[in-house]
């Protein structure tokens, strides 16, 4: 006699942010073996994180503001369950400071306050945290706004955005980073 899987909720945990979260659950299930099996949504897929970044502009000249926009979006159907972690390099010619409270910035639409900004863990890099599931096809992005002063100097310079693979239970690192370029001159 073959035994049927047996698969028992004993826990049901929904994020603070029903928005978001509503679709996300952590299921703490067991299966036949009687091996514990954490599944967001009651998925055994994992989830799929890409990022998107926005910078304007991508040409100045002199001490500049710049905007940056960094959305993270599930594209694999299904909820990415725990932190997800952005990683980017620091500029010493780029200072900036963090805006939580950031909701929207010209045409675009932020969630800055589910993002916490992390600049002295690893000297040298920004981290951004957000605690919050991200549903199966939700989008979640924060937005940074900084002046850019070349110091007397003219060039290129990548700006390059990173998820932590693992981030969210995703584990496709092949698309977890984009670049933006900046082309910079001084007066």
């Amino acid at each position: 006699m073959q035994k049927t899987p047996f698969l028992f909720f004993l826990l049901l945990l929904l994020m603070p942010n029903a928005d978001i979260n509503a679709q996300c659950k952590l299921i703490l299930e067991y299966d036949e073996a009687g091996n514990r099996v954490y599944r967001g949504h009651g998925s055994t897929e994992a989830a799929d994180l890409t990022i998107t970044l926005t910078l304007i502009p991508t040409n100045i000249n002199g001490p500049t503001t710049l905007f940056f926009r960094a959305q993270v979006s599930e594209i694999a159907g299904n909820c990415a369950v725990g932190d997800i972690t952005v990683v980017t390099s620091d500029d010493s010619k780029f200072t900036f400071t963090y805006d939580p409270s950031l909701i929207n910035y010209g045409p675009f639409s932020l969630n800055n306050p589910d993002w916490e900004h992390d600049a002295t863990s690893y000297p040298g890099l920004h981290l951004y945290k957000n605690s919050q599931n991200l549903a199966a096809g939700a989008t979640s992005s924060f937005g940074i706004e900084g002046v850019y002063d070349p110091q007397g100097t003219s060039g290129v310079t990548p700006f390059t955005f990173t998820i932590i693979v693992g981030s969210g239970g995703e584990t496709n690192g092949n698309n977890n980073n984009d670049a933006e370029r900046l082309i910079f001159q001084s007066n």
